[in-house]
């Protein structure tokens, strides 16, 4: 039982999976929540946290693991759990990005899983403020979806919490990480379907600055 009060429940295969609400997955390692709330909508929003931070009334001294951001909204959601922070939990690695390091798997596991349950949806945003803005813009280029980002951190390297991440994972963008430079993610596999981007104003914790190749869809 999580600290949300699902079942875990373990599956081989994604068919296996239930959309009830009442238990959450893990899936090759990844742990993701699925909620078909409305089973006649053919809409779906796929989301993605962002850090993850100190708290002191938690036993580990940290915001408990895993993050299902949305889980309790009221449409279908599918809310992915991001693996970095499950690996680097003891070191207390605060954003992971939802990145793959080289011959991890975990991007082809996140797309395996959003693969299968957005077949069954023809309406799909994928969402993420913070650090889910970058997942949420890299998984909408992916499946040519629509991408809902609020403060988010796109340039991953740019941003303040980036010198914390690579201290504790001993990682590197340039050398240890599948895809990582959003600029080239949309040269490569194209756009979003469309892409709504937001950021407070004068915003010292995100930075958000024009991606060039997006302009046209923003």
């Amino acid at each position: 039982m999580s600290h949300y009060n699902f079942k875990l429940k373990y599956v081989s295969n994604l068919e296996d999976m239930d959309d009830s609400g009442k238990h959450y997955h893990k899936y090759k390692g990844v742990q993701f929540y699925y909620r078909k709330t409305n089973a006649a909508s053919d809409r779906l929003i796929v989301t993605f946290h962002g850090a993850m931070y100190a708290d002191p009334s938690s036993p580990t001294g940290m915001v408990l693991l895993t993050i299902f951001r949305g889980f309790d909204w009221k449409y279908n959601v599918l809310c992915m759990s991001d693996n970095l922070l499950e690996d680097f939990s003891n070191e207390k690695l605060e954003v992971g990005w939802f990145l793959s390091p080289s011959g991890s798997n975990y991007n082809q596991i996140y797309t395996e899983i959003i693969t299968h349950v957005i077949k069954s949806h023809n309406n799909v945003i994928f969402h993420g403020s913070s650090a889910g803005g970058f997942p949420s813009v890299y998984y909408a280029c992916l499946f040519s979806q629509k991408a809902l980002v609020l403060n988010g951190q796109l340039y991953i390297d740019r941003h303040g919490l980036f010198n914390h991440f690579s201290t504790i994972t001993g990682m590197k963008l340039a050398h240890d990480f599948d895809e990582h430079d959003l600029e080239a993610i949309v040269s490569k596999h194209g756009p979003p379907l469309h892409a709504h981007i937001c950021c407070n104003q004068k915003d010292e914790s995100h930075i958000l600055q024009p991606i060039h190749t997006l302009q046209t869809v923003c």
